[in-house]
């Protein structure tokens, strides 16, 4: 939109815009609607179209997908704001509360790991992708207020089921964090607290190593805040009937002891 336009629906003047594109380090206010403009195409591009990017001269050497793996990875972990990233994680590991977990196509993986992970420590914990066999993840909705927790995680392109059922949740008073990449999804609009993931490629998908180690230094920073023996005793409870899993037999035998 024009100046005009954009310095009213701020409710400021005309040069008050020009200053702060200024401030914000661009020369014109085309420069800056330009940037804009290329930051939301690239925050919706579909792999198809990114894959294009991909250099067809030479093949790409492991050492190369290594390097930008590890940069990128750094990158995230360089953004962690301390006294922020202590709020999530109290936030998180609040037994009070009800936390739900939500993803997409590409992070409903992601939402399920971190519930998986999160019942071992405290109860009433969820993943709405998840949902029991005849129910869908809208019908939860009615039940989430002022009192619950969704972690949402959105990566581009963001997708509409994701941003609808955590809109409709923060509507109804439950406090939303949100895991996404540079891009910010439409969530970080109304998200009480906002994790950045720099996940971005030259290729047709985005790393997703990087929101993995976000999700570990954040899983760490968790358990540093819960109550040593009840966790100890809840895990202890989450193992006690034998699911096939190995060292399960010495397990039994100890109990029978």
């Amino acid at each position: 939109m024009s100046v005009a336009n954009l310095a009213s629906m701020a409710n400021v003047s005309g040069p008050t815009v020009i200053r702060f594109t200024n401030n914000l380090g661009y020369a014109t206010y085309k420069d800056f609607q330009d940037a804009a403009s290329l930051e939301r195409e690239e925050s919706v591009k579909s792999p198809a179209r990114l894959y294009s990017r991909v250099p067809t001269s030479q093949p790409r050497e492991t050492e190369e997908v290594i390097e930008r793996l590890l940069r990128r990875t750094t990158s995230t972990l360089g953004m962690i704001e301390e006294q922020e990233f202590e709020k999530v994680a109290k936030i998180l590991g609040d037994k009070r509360r009800n936390l739900y977990t939500i993803g997409g196509q590409l992070t409903s993986f992601f939402a399920n790991l971190v519930a998986s992970r999160l019942f071992l420590l405290r109860p009433s914990v969820q993943s709405i992708n998840a949902h029991p066999m005849g129910f869908c993840p809208e019908d939860q909705l009615p039940f989430i207020g002022n009192r619950d927790v969704v972690l949402a995680f959105d990566l581009r392109r963001y997708q509409k089921s994701t941003i609808n059922f955590t809109k409709l949740a923060y509507e109804q008073g439950a406090t939303v964090i949100l895991m996404t990449d540079m891009w910010l999804s439409p969530i970080a609009d109304f998200a009480s607290h906002v994790l950045v993931v720099d996940s971005e490629t030259d290729g047709p998908y985005d790393f997703l190593t990087p929101c993995m180690a976000l999700i570990d230094t954040l899983h760490e920073k968790i358990l540093a805040n819960v109550n040593f023996e009840e966790v100890q005793e809840r895990i202890r409870l989450c193992e006690k009937y034998p699911r096939g899993l190995l060292g399960e037999d010495e397990l039994v035998q100890e109990r029978a002891a």
